[in-house]
């Protein structure tokens, strides 16, 4: 019946018995999104084009497939299906953002409305450096959102980018050297292609070829400790980059299995999404980051409680008073830097918070472990149970219109390790967001 009012509604509209605004009218409304904004070099505020910025998704830390670059001013713009994502930005001479092993700062779509993030890239720490390019394809085709890594010879450095739509990549500021390139997605077999970069020049045509395999399977559990069940993310990330293997995050309440797991190895990492849990600590601290190894089809796991099953420890995250973001919502909250205060919610058995802010581009500019920078901690005396905790803010002179993320850790001085801290707990990687606004 509604198709059908809507076909008499246009047939209406067609002879001029309606009026031509309510004609025009989508009664759907928008379905997308966007997000655009400006990017600029920091030492001098310079507009930066042909900067290649990715999408990916902020849930599963995986690339959408979609990606674009910034034009002559600097500008871009991205439309985009409601949800959460996260941006990768490139370009050969400047820091990528996020910087390496450094947690993106996500951001949410809504349908019809439009997300501005502003970007200041830095110079890159790698001088005259190179860049490697290429295609990933399976026979004639393309594949998208391949994660292509760029291994030196010693395994101890790792360069990475993600395939577009068409199976293209590229990786920037790799230092002059040889480097041994390779492809990963679930479900695909990648060959290994050498290549050699030189200084500020692009090392071209290095093609990755796949095919279809990767059939081994690895079950585990994730144990809650003091907190109830609820869904959580288990995903297997490379061991030099950090980076999630695109197709291999499940969703999980107990036990879980994760299936189409190529050849190579791999670290295991649980809980990214706001879900009030984090990964403890002390698990950590035992066993490390749980190492899985896949050969011949045949999976065994490493640094864990158990040689052929993945298992993880998960315990309640530090909760975030004010500022932040709401935990279903990752937007970030609007706030002034006059008499900025970071507040949280005491967690249990702990004897020293440590604090710290950072940049958009993933960068900690006040606070965290640096003991050269105040304030590192804030030591509790009594209950912390029986009060909000809080420290001010009293770094840098933060920016109009920019969007940074703070963060706490709960360290136990019971038993500190030799770093100084034995920490219990932290805060979650997708709160903690705050946009200055005066």
């Amino acid at each position: 019946m509604l198709k059908r009012i809507k076909q008499f509604a246009l047939l209406l509209c067609a002879v001029g018995l309606v009026i031509l605004s309510s004609c025009n009218k989508d009664d759907d409304g928008p379905t997308q999104g966007s997000v655009e904004g400006i990017v600029t070099a920091q030492a001098d505020s310079s507009a930066l084009e042909a900067v290649k910025i990715s999408v990916f998704d902020a849930n599963s830390n995986e690339a959408i497939g979609t990606t674009t670059s910034t034009n002559s001013d600097g500008a871009y713009a991205i439309t985009l299906d409601p949800g959460t994502y996260y941006l990768r930005l490139a370009k050969l001479g400047f820091q990528e953002v996020p910087a390496p092993g450094v947690s993106a700062i996500p951001f949410t779509i809504i349908a019809g409305e439009t997300v501005t993030l502003d970007y200041d890239l830095i110079t890159s720490a790698v001088v005259d450096g190179g860049a490697i390019e290429g295609r990933v394809t399976e026979g004639d085709n393309g594949l998208a959102g391949v994660l292509v890594i760029a291994s030196s010879a010693d395994s101890t450095e790792a360069y990475t980018s993600t395939t577009d739509a068409d199976g293209y990549y590229s990786i920037i500021n790799i230092p002059a050297g040889t480097y041994q390139v390779k492809g990963w997605l679930s479900g695909y077999s990648s060959e290994t292609v050498e290549a050699t970069t030189t200084a500020n020049a692009y090392t071209s045509d290095i093609n990755i070829s796949f095919t279809s395999g990767g059939t081994a399977s690895l079950s585990g559990t994730v144990k809650f400790l003091a907190t109830s069940g609820k869904p959580v993310d288990v995903s297997l990330v490379h061991p030099i980059s950090g980076e999630v293997i695109p197709g291999l995050t499940v969703t999980t309440t107990g036990a879980f299995t994760i299936d189409n797991i190529p050849d190579g190895e791999y670290l295991a990492r649980a809980s990214y999404n706001n879900d009030t849990l984090v990964v403890d600590p002390d698990f950590i601290v035992k066993f490390g980051d749980p190492k899985v190894v896949v050969s011949g089809g045949t999976a065994s796991v490493e640094n864990s409680s158990s040689s052929t099953s993945l298992d993880f420890a998960l315990t309640n995250s530090v909760s975030l008073d004010s500022p932040t973001n709401s935990p279903d919502e990752i937007v970030p909250v609007e706030v002034s830097r006059t008499g900025l205060t970071f507040k949280w919610v005491a967690y249990s058995s702990t004897s020293d918070y440590v604090v710290e802010l950072l940049d958009v581009n993933g960068e900690v500019i006040w606070g965290g472990f640096d003991t050269t920078v105040e304030p590192v901690a804030k030591e509790v005396e009594g209950n912390v149970d029986a009060a909000f905790t809080s420290v001010a803010y009293t770094g840098p002179t933060l920016s109009i219109g920019r969007i940074y993320r703070w963060k706490v850790y709960a360290s136990k001085d019971d038993a500190k390790e030799a770093s100084g801290w034995k920490l219990i707990s932290v805060s979650e990687d997708q709160m903690g967001l705050i946009k200055i606004i005066e």
